[in-house]
């Protein structure tokens, strides 16, 4: 075997050669550092704008359905005008009649003409031939007078009796007023109301029946009330119709408890609890809202009847319901500011109010909860919840218990690969510990899966066999790829070092970040479970209010009936 010599120059560029490679992968290895920390940073920006551009969209969408509603409603409520409003003309000469007569304002031919030119422009409703009839039997013509009033009972039976039971009370015909009213509950079924029921609450709720009249409804009502008691099932049904009410009430949650919302698992959970809880608060302020303030109530009977009459004729009858189902529709869309699934949830509750017949409890709820919809008076909204009570007491109890149950005892947690439940009685600090221990455990196997591998282990274990073999054959190549192997090994080694603690400074970086969202979330735990307990005693005070109502406190008299009694 002969001795092969390298030239001095050879070596030196070799070395320099191998140096350049060692300050590259030094390099490399801080960049590599730099890169993992950045590809965290970016994970977390990625994962904020990805929240972002979903809030972005979901706002984006809403802003399109308000926009979409208010031009809608727009065209539907032009349509309701273009279609029925030459309705609004009838209606408005209904009240007006009876006051020019008052004054003593207007002649009986006047009102003739009016009222016979009215029933040409409106065919097929009900209120032209009542006027028509109205205005004979003022100036005393009996036989147009029934002509008349036989055409308004033929278009509408039960609207055409509230009309004349109302105008007989304005002129003290209590008597005809009671027979009226009295034909006109021989004809109902406590299962299909017509929606002018309302009325009939709004009367004795602010007592503008006489004793008759008034004695003829609540009789009646008392025994419907006994008669569906009476039912199967009837309570329970009752329950869950104001279960479903009061259901209707629960707000919705955006922005709030964001990092307990990105960490927890149980988050739809907390979320959905916390929103029932929330809704004690509302349940308080509707019920407040009806009953809070005096009832403002005519002093003069005729100025009370007529204020019925207004909301009997200016009720949209049944051929509008349609376009009405679309304006509620609507308004709730622009009411929820463009969120479908809210409005929709709304809409549900508030078109039980706009449907041509229910049952009676049905209509309660409806004056109770939809005045507006049901054209119901503040007193009738107040006598509604009255009868309501126990149905509305037995629901909100339901509900809070409900409430209560469902709320997690437990708070799931997950981050970094690390899951933990957070209970009532956890300790916190104990909790950030054993994440932080996680966190370590985590960043000792990563620094601990840089080893002496790959192409470093592979130049370091052939590069003798690769020297032998170059001695041996006198091979200046092999012996020069030997040295080469032999250094890259040496110098794969040396890196490890410098690969694990950047690998450490990167997870530690990653570790702190961690350990501070975590501790936002707890702090967001503590604040949301001093809040849901906070909102959970709202369910008493609601409860304790619900429980003071008593009808007899919201069915009205007048104090002239009383008086006409006594005498």
């Amino acid at each position: 075997m002969s001795d092969v010599a390298i030239p001095r120059a050879s070596l030196n560029r070799l070395e320099n050669a191998v140096a350049a490679i060692d300050q590259k992968q030094m390099a490399t290895l801080a960049n590599i550092g730099q890169i993992e920390q950045q590809q965290t940073e970016l994970d977390n920006r990625v994962q904020h704008l990805m929240a972002e551009f979903l809030e972005f969209v979901q706002n984006d969408r809403m802003a399109k359905e308000l926009q979409l509603a208010e031009t809608r409603i727009v065209k539907v409520r032009q349509e309701l005008e273009s279609t029925y409003g030459h309705y609004g003309e009838v209606r408005r000469r209904a009240v007006g009649v009876l006051q020019a007569l008052d004054a003593a304002l207007v002649t009986h031919e006047t009102i003739q003409s009016t009222t016979e030119s009215v029933m040409m422009a409106t065919p097929r409703y009900w209120l032209a031939p009542a006027l028509v009839a109205l205005a004979a039997w003022i100036r005393d013509d009996r036989d147009l007078a029934q002509r008349a009033l036989g055409e308004a009972l033929r278009r509408d039976l039960d609207k055409t009796s509230l009309f004349f039971s109302l105008v007989l009370r304005r002129y003290e015909r209590r008597a005809g007023a009671a027979c009226w009213l009295g034909q006109f509950f021989a004809r109902q079924d406590p299962t299909a109301l017509h929606r002018e029921f309302v009325l009939i609450l709004d009367a004795v709720a602010t007592g503008a029946f006489g004793p008759e009249a008034k004695s003829v409804a609540s009789q009646r009502i008392e025994q419907w009330l006994v008669q569906l008691g009476s039912q199967s099932g009837f309570a329970d049904s009752q329950r869950q119709r104001w279960e479903t009410t009061l259901a209707s009430l629960t707000p919705t949650m955006t922005g709030e408890y964001e990092l307990l919302r990105k960490l927890s698992p149980t988050w739809p959970l907390l979320e959905a609890s916390l929103c029932a809880a929330r809704r004690n608060k509302l349940v308080i302020a509707h019920f407040v809202g009806i009953f809070d303030g005096p009832l403002e109530i005519p002093s003069h009977l005729r100025d009370q009847v007529d204020d019925l009459l207004a909301t009997l004729v200016s009720r949209f009858d049944v051929e509008e319901l349609p376009l009405r189902e679309q304006e509620a529709e609507l308004a709730a869309i622009i009411e929820a500011r463009g969120d479908t699934e809210v409005a929709r949830k709304r809409f549900a509750v508030i078109q039980q109010a706009l449907v041509e017949t229910v049952d009676f409890p049905t209509l309660l709820t409806n004056a109770a909860m939809h005045a507006d919809e049901a054209g119901a008076s503040r007193g009738t909204q107040r006598l509604a919840v009255a009868m309501s009570r126990d149905w509305i007491l037995a629901a909100h109890d339901t509900l809070t218990a409900s409430t209560r149950a469902d709320v997690p005892d437990q708070i799931e947690l997950a981050l970094e690969g690390w899951k933990a439940s957070v209970g009532r009685d956890s300790d916190h600090d104990g909790v950030a510990k054993n994440f932080a221990q996680h966190m370590d455990t985590k960043i000792g196997a990563s620094v601990a899966a840089i080893k002496f591998t790959g192409g470093p282990l592979f130049s370091a274990v052939a590069s003798p066999l690769v020297l032998i073999v170059g001695i041996a054959s006198s091979s200046v190549v092999l012996i020069v790829a030997a040295v080469l192997a032999a250094l890259y090994g040496v110098y794969g080694y040396q890196g490890l070092g410098r690969r694990r603690e950047a690998a450490r400074e990167a997870g530690l970086a990653a570790k702190e970040q961690a350990c501070e969202e975590l501790k936002g979330c707890l702090s967001e735990i503590v604040d949301y479970r001093e809040e849901w307990v906070e909102q959970d005693r709202y369910a008493e005070e609601a409860h304790e209010m619900l429980a003071s109502i008593s009808t007899s406190q919201y069915e009205l008299s007048r104090s002239d009936d009383a008086r006409a009694v006594i005498s």
